[in-house]
């Protein structure tokens, strides 16, 4: 069997840092590591990342130094033409599979250009590069939620009639429509939920991102009532339809499928990374208020019920309403036929689990807050 080297983008980041985690552990492969230039050395970034996953999923250290030894950066920045790095120096003997995790998940108008710059026009960029580096398949990390504002049943193919609901979304759907337009290397498309911390140990190196900014935006919100004219007021109230699922998974979870499906699954096609077992809304809110030591939340569904002091959060939590409304159900089809053990996907988020996560994360919340409400 010809050897591998895999090419990684967002190394730096939550998910992909995972995912070198568990390329070193699965596979000996040497793993390029495309690191955007900074204030500081890729090297030393990339570094700090892997360190900073590896303690929070409590890897043991002959882990950490497989996956410091077979990563190597090299600088990248998706934002430029050729994404500033020459593809001889991708090319090696044997496969070379690429794996594109890299993307802005920012919200409002003023970001726009940002986000499509990032995730759309960085994804053609990328696989540009793939293609001249002689690439032989490329995965591309996209998102469940480009299923926007469908419910029911979500299959495990490409978005035929698009509903985004913000940009995020409609740049995720337009990058996967340009990994299936490639036709230089066979492509797969692969669909995490809601991606929360280990499911051993809850915690997560990166605080700022999906259900967790939920959460630092409710303690934000009460902060500031408990300290302004609306102090005296009852029981915090947001919208939310109690029983949607709201599809939380594991980080390990998700990069052990992925690694997985890139093993024995075929080069090409769309897969769900989800969890099968969600949480509803209502569940997941109790707990995050139950954690943060405030009264039980008052759910609705019609913006008419909210107070003035509660249309204040309503306006916080605007990026994420949509998802605590709404009925997806995505399917795994695909996935389940690719994995040896699809039982072990699913994760159930019982009351105890659910405040094993979030009671992780509102310990961690201060050293966030300041740079929660200058954001």
């Amino acid at each position: 069997m010809p050897t591998t080297t895999h090419v990684v983008t967002g190394a730096t980041g939550f998910l992909a840092a995972a995912l070198v985690l568990e390329l070193a552990a699965t596979t000996d492969a040497e793993i390029l590591c495309l690191v955007r230039p900074g204030r500081t050395r890729p090297e030393h970034r990339l570094h700090q990342a892997l360190t900073e996953a590896a303690t929070a999923f409590d890897h043991p250290p002959p882990l950490l130094q497989t996956a410091l030894r077979h990563a190597r950066p090299i600088p990248a920045d998706l934002t430029v033409d050729g994404c500033g790095t020459d593809p001889v120096r991708l090319r090696r003997a044997g496969r070379l599979e690429f794996w594109h995790s890299a993307a802005l998940l920012a919200h409002g108008d003023p970001y726009r250009r940002r986000i499509f710059a990032t995730n759309t026009a960085g994804t053609r960029r990328l696989l540009e590069l793939a293609r001249r580096a002689d690439a032989d398949v490329f995965n591309h990390i996209s998102t469940a939620y480009v299923a926007g504002r469908a419910t029911g049943l979500v299959p495990e193919t490409p978005v035929h009639e698009p509903s985004p609901r913000n940009h995020y979304e409609a740049s995720k759907i337009a990058a996967e429509r340009a990994v299936l337009r490639a036709d230089a290397f066979p492509t797969r498309i692969l669909r995490p939920s809601v991606v929360i911390g280990h499911s051993r140990t809850h915690a997560c190196p990166i605080h700022y991102t999906g259900a967790y900014g939920i959460q630092q935006r409710i303690a934000a919100h009460a902060r500031l009532r408990a300290h302004g004219p609306s102090r005296r007021l009852g029981p915090i109230r947001l919208r939310a339809a109690e029983n949607v699922p709201f599809n939380l998974v594991p980080v390990d979870h998700v990069v052990r499928q992925a690694v997985e499906i890139s093993l024995r699954g075929p080069a090409h096609g769309v897969f769900h990374l989800t969890n099968p077992n969600p949480p509803t809304a209502g569940a997941m809110l109790r707990t995050m208020f139950g954690e943060l030591r405030l009264p039980e939340p008052q759910l609705t569904t019609e913006p008419t019920d909210l107070s003035a002091a509660d249309r204040r959060l309503d306006d916080l939590l605007a990026f994420y309403t949509p998802y605590l409304l709404t009925h997806p159900h995505f399917d795994r089809t695909r996935t389940d036929a690719v994995l040896t053990a699809p039982h072990q996907a699913a994760f159930p988020m019982e009351t105890a689990v659910l405040h094993a996560f979030f009671g992780h994360h509102a310990r961690h919340l201060d050293h966030c807050y300041e740079a929660l409400l200058q954001s």
